[in-house]
């Protein structure tokens, strides 16, 4: 299928969250109960097309959550246009770590906190025994400039709207800028990262892609 653009897009969190599951679900509608570690990291892929019917393509990088990857995952977080940062509503301890994967975030990537979009997701709103309220959670987003949306792996709820959410949110922002004729990228102003060499590719006529740096 061709596209318009690339974005990659980093999944972080505590191991068990289900961040695979989500992808899985996004990607392929699939859903086991099995828990399967993620050893590094796991890649997906999910082509969206907007509203405009600009084709945008993604690259999910789903990262383990186990602090002893995290030596091996730094250059994971490098060139990102985006990121998700996943929590259990049944496990307030999933929850009170998304400090500790901000600052993961921030100091990986090497960008300031507002450079790129992220998506705060709060997994298993199916189940009622939940340890955070929606409230809590919203508020955290709110004031880490962040989008929050609860999601089921199980059911399906929400997954794909949560998703397309964050991906309009990079192509908005990357439309700010234009760098010729139908190239089109985002500068993020007064930050430390190199945010205008981020994986955003745009097809070109002759079927070759141009990344743009």
């Amino acid at each position: 299928m061709s596209y318009d653009y690339l974005y990659k897009i980093i999944l972080i969190g505590n191991t068990g969250v289900g961040k695979t599951s989500y992808s899985d679900r996004l990607v392929h509608d699939n859903f086991t109960s099995t828990f399967i570690p993620t050893l590094g990291v796991d890649f997906f892929a999910k082509s969206i097309t907007l509203n405009d019917n600009t084709v945008i393509k993604t690259h999910i990088w789903d990262t383990a959550g186990q602090e002893k990857f995290n030596g091996i995952i730094t250059h994971y977080y490098k060139d990102i246009a985006g990121a998700i940062i996943m929590f259990d509503i049944c496990n307030k301890y999933s929850f009170n770590r998304i400090n500790y994967w901000k600052n993961e975030l921030i100091n990986k990537s090497n960008c300031k906190l507002h450079s790129f979009p992220i998506l705060l997701l709060g997994n298993k709103c199916d189940n009622k025994n939940r340890q955070v309220t929606r409230d809590e959670a919203e508020i955290y987003a709110l004031k880490n400039s962040m989008i929050y949306e609860e999601v089921s792996c199980k059911n399906g709820d929400n997954i794909e709207s949560s998703f397309s959410k964050i991906v309009k949110d990079i192509y908005t922002r990357m439309n700010k800028q234009v760098l010729g004729p139908g190239i089109k990228r985002h500068f993020s102003q007064n930050s430390n990262c190199d945010y205008d060499k981020i994986l955003v590719k745009r097809k070109c006529p002759s079927n070759t892609c141009c990344v743009i740096v």
